[in-house]
């Protein structure tokens, strides 16, 4: 499963539904979400990805995300889930600023 964009508030409750659905009809042992086309995660896009680990989790199957951008690898970081989601504990390589 690969998302794109944003996973933001207009659209993590959606993000959510989807996996979840995903999960129930197809009841995977493992599921891995493909976010390296994402380029913002916000606080709710975090919370949507960690509620559908749980819950995928609850139904026997194991959900990784994979491919978090810099920028959206830094955020999971800073919130704390990187490891949760990503089964990576290694530190985001430093995200470069653009020169103004």
């Amino acid at each position: 499963m690969r998302f794109s964009g944003e996973i933001d508030v207009g659209v993590a409750s959606e993000a959510v539904d989807v996996i979840t659905d995903t999960v129930l009809d197809g009841n995977p042992v493992r599921m891995v979400v493909d976010i390296g086309q994402v380029s913002l995660l916000d606080s709710t896009g975090v919370a949507a990805l960690v509620t559908a680990k749980k819950i995928a989790a609850h139904r026997g199957c194991e959900l990784v995300v994979a491919n978090p951008a810099a920028i959206v690898r830094e955020q999971m970081a800073v919130t704390g889930v990187l490891e949760f989601l990503t089964g990576d504990d290694a530190p985001p390589a430093p995200v470069r600023r653009p020169e103004t």
